[in-house]
This record gives C-alpha cells, sequence and structure tokens, in this order.
C-alpha cells in the first residue's frame, strides 16, 4: 500500500514530467526537494531570456493543481537570468 507522501511524490513527478513534454524546448524542471506540503523545483533553460520568465513557475503551478486536485500555492521564485534557471517554491494546500 501507497503511503500519502508516495502518492503525493508520484503525482508531483507526473505533473513534472507533463510540463517538460510541452516545454521542453524552452525550459525543463526537475524537483530539489520535496517535504510534507513543500514542493522546490529547479527550472532551467534559455526561458530567462524571454520577456516573461515567472510565467514558467505559474504554467508548473496549474500542473500541479491538475495533478494534485488540491490547490497549490506559488510561495516565490528566484530567478538568476544569468545562470539561466529558477527555483521555485510550492505549498500544497
Amino acid at each position: 500500500m501507497k503511503s500519502k507522501t508516495d502518492d503525493l511524490r508520484e503525482k508531483v513527478m507526473a505533473a513534472i514530467s507533463t510540463y517538460n513534454r510541452y516545454h521542453g524546448v524552452e525550459a525543463h524542471a526537475r524537483l530539489l526537494e520535496m517535504q510534507e506540503d513543500l514542493i522546490i523545483v529547479e527550472i532551467s533553460g534559455s526561458f530567462c531570456a524571454t520577456c516573461a520568465p515567472e510565467e514558467y513557475p505559474i504554467d508548473l503551478l496549474c500542473e500541479f493543481m491538475d495533478q494534485l486536485g488540491r490547490d497549490v500555492v506559488l510561495e516565490s521564485v528566484e530567478i538568476d537570468n544569468e545562470g539561466g534557471r529558477a527555483i521555485a517554491k510550492y505549498r500544497v494546500l
């Protein structure tokens, strides 16, 4: 029997996989850390060269809500334009 944590991790990974399928040309998401209700993801790629790099973490937020069937909030995003990456922290409600 799967634990709640295993089920949550499986759904988070499915959301990231879907995100990468649709955004793979300009952005790639990778799970860095997951605690009880906190998800930390690195998003890297050429997205930082676009005019609205903050939209990419929001797109992933939508994938999380679809997969989890729960409310999720984007708590913070640290964008490193020179390094071509962002660290996004999400909270599952």
